[in-house]
Order: C-alpha cells, then structure tokens, then sequence
C-alpha cells in the first residue's frame, strides 16, 4: 500500500512486515499466510467471523490549531487557579495576608499571559513579558520582605 497521507495508524490483527514513513507519504506491505488466520481457506455451508483477522489502515488527522487552543485554554485555567491556590497556601504557612493588589497584579500578568498564548495580542509580547516577570519579581520580594521583618 502506497500513499501521500504522512499520519498513518496500522490497524487490525497484523502490522505491516515492511513500512516506511516520510514527509511525502508512507508505503507499507503485509505478508499474511494461512497458519496465521483464524478461519479455514476452503468451508461450505458453515460462516466465519472474517473481521476477527482484518487489518489495514487508519488516516489520523495531525493535531490542529482548534485542538491547541482548546488543550492550551484547560491547562490555563488550571494554571491560574494552581497560582493563586499557592500563593494562598503561603499565606496560610506564614500567618501574613498578602495585599489584594498583588493577587490583582498577579491575577492580570497571568491573563494577559494566556491573551498573548492565544494570539490575541500579538503586538506587545516583549513589554507585556517584562510586565509578568517584574509583577512575579515584585510580589516575591514583598513576601521575602514580609518574611525578613517578621523574624528579624
């Protein structure tokens, strides 16, 4: 079997014996013998379940861009909360209550992140990164701050 399609999935009771898969396309060939097969070469008047010993193959679709945006949209959600349940878990273990204003700031550089991730703002990648890093730099310092008041 020979085709131009590069995302094959072989299928059924036998893989190919011989394949090859480029950019181009595949080519694979199958060499099944009767010792191999579950049902006889010659019956009468009796059935066999003949799809038992099917094989071939299946075109797979590569992963488009609607299936990474939707991948990309869960695993930021899941990001975001993970983001404000650690930093709520740091409040609880230091007994300190952060300023609303840094789970805001937190909150907005991590949207704006995923706004950029989605391609929605594509203009302000650089200042928006260097907003992200300087908000995470300034809320860490404020709690390493905190924290060096308290003991000291």
């Amino acid at each position: 079997m020979k085709s131009a399609w590069n995302n094959p999935s072989f299928i059924g009771e036998f893989l190919p014996s011989s394949r090859e898969l480029t950019d181009r396309g595949f080519t694979a060939a199958w060499k099944v013998n009767q010792f191999n097969r579950n049902y006889p070469q010659e019956w009468y008047n009796d059935t066999y379940e003949l799809y038992a010993s099917s094989f071939g193959v299946k075109l797979l679709i590569p992963v488009d861009e609607y299936q990474k945006t939707m991948r990309t949209s869960k695993y930021g959600i899941m990001i975001i909360l993970l983001t404000f349940v650690s930093f709520f878990m740091i409040e609880i273990f230091n007994k300190k209550a952060l300023h609303p204003i840094q789970y805001l700031l937190i909150g907005l550089s991590l949207v704006i992140f995923y706004s950029i991730l989605f391609g929605f703002i594509r203009i302000y990648v650089v200042s928006v990164f260097i907003l992200n890093i300087k908000c995470a730099c300034y809320s860490f310092n404020k709690l390493l701050h905190e924290q060096c008041i308290l003991k000291g």
